[in-house]
This record gives C-alpha cells, structure tokens and sequence, in this order.
C-alpha cells in the first residue's frame, strides 16, 4: 500500500501547536492553582489526623490525600510539559526546533549558491576555451624561476609578474625541472592568480560574465601561460 506524501507548511504548523498549546497552559492555571490547594489541604488533614478520630479510618485519609497529589501532580506535569520553568518544555522545543531548522536551510541555501557560482565559472572557463579574445591591458612587469626545498626534495615554479589596470597580480605554476614540463594541468594554469595588493586570489572566471569578460580573462591566461612557458623552456610532454 502506497503512502501518500503530505507536503506540510511545518513553520505554519509550528505556529498553530504552539498556540494551541499556550491555550492549554493558560487554560489549566486556574484549576492547576485548585487542585493544588486541594492537595496541599489533604495532606495537612492527613498528617494532622486525630487517631482518635473514628469518622475516617487512616486508609481512607490517606486514599484522599494521595488522590489529590496525583490529581495536582497531573495538572502540574501537564502544565510544566509545556512550559518548564528550567527547561523551556514543549514550547521552547518547538520554538528552538525552528529556529535550528531555519539554519539548516540557511546552510543548505549556501550549499546550493555555491554549487550554482561553480557551475557557472566552470561554464565560463570552458568558454573562454573557444571564445574571441579581447585585448585585457595585461602588461608584462617580470618573469622568474624559484626553488624550494620540501623535505629533501626540491620543488620548482616559474612566476609570473603582471599588472591590469594597474593593479598587480602574481601567478605561478609548478615544473618538473629535467622535463621542463609544467605538473598539473595547463588548463588549470593561471585560473587563480593572486593579487599582489590584498595578498587574495582573483580568479579569473566566475559566474555571470560577459562574452567580452570571458574574453578578457582568456586573454590574461594565454599571456600568462606564454610567459610561464618561455620562462622554463617549456616542451611538450610526449602522448
């Protein structure tokens, strides 16, 4: 047997059992207050009881009182269920449980933009592939080749040095020294340059780009790709 899925409005929802249930605890003050001055006044009568007394046996004194306590404790348990004075209850469960929910959702929200933004750059960096290339300002300032030691092993990069605009910015990429072939991808190279300014990385292609930005930037990464290429003699690697 299938189960339909109801879709339910569950904030909606939320806001009707809360009412309903602060309709009850208000509801229950009154006779919360009687019947615990009723349990209050038997257990007095019951702990104060003439033994002599012969118009009500100990049992049936004791028969009232407990029956007042549980009758007050039910009312009370009720009530603290919904509102605990400590532990906020039914209400601030409810209450909390939307807030929680709100910041699942606000999460899941910026899960899904930033998928949408990758997308959207991928999208453009396949465009930049084939698309007509705008001249971009890039103006060579240096190329150069650095070494550093990991460990024993000695890594090696070519550095690019260029402004846009006047704004500088610093790409590099990692090379096999013997090879002289670039380690990676090339189609990643030059994707993330950082900006020698704020010290962040500006990547080249994001979502929401013009025909003639997407060109701008394929131009940058084509300067940048030569001069990387020219400075470590590149050679192709052999298929």
């Amino acid at each position: 047997m299938e189960t339909a899925i109801i879709k339910t409005d569950l904030v909606a929802l939320a806001t009707t059992v809360s009412a309903k249930l602060t309709a009850v605890f208000e509801g229950l003050a009154e006779i919360a207050e009687i019947t615990t001055a009723v349990g209050e006044a038997e257990q007095d009568r019951h702990n104060n009881r003439d033994k002599k007394d012969e118009s009500m046996s100990w049992d049936e004194s004791y028969g009232d009182y407990r029956l007042a306590k549980v009758i007050a404790q039910s009312v009370g348990a009720v009530r603290e269920a919904i509102i605990h004075p400590s532990f906020g209850g039914s209400l601030g469960d409810i209450a909390k449980a939307v807030e929680d929910r709100a910041h699942h959702y606000e999460i899941a929200g910026e899960a899904r933009a930033r998928q949408a933004e990758i997308a959207a750059t991928l999208a453009a960096q396949e465009a930049g592939e084939t698309v007509e290339r705008v001249a971009s300002g890039f103006t060579l300032i240096s190329a150069f080749l650095k070494e550093r030691k990991e460990g024993r092993t000695k890594r090696h990069s070519a550095h690019v040095l260029y402004s846009i605009d006047g704004v500088l910015f610093e790409e590099l990429a990692d090379f096999d020294a013997k090879t002289r072939a670039f380690i990676g991808s090339e189609r990643s190279i030059g994707l993330h340059p950082t900006n020698r300014t704020t010290g962040e990385l500006a990547p080249l292609f994001r979502g929401g780009m013009t025909a003639e930005e997407i060109g701008k930037a394929a131009h940058i990464k084509d300067n940048i790709v030569s001069y990387l290429r020219a400075e470590i003699g590149f050679r192709k690697r052999a298929a």
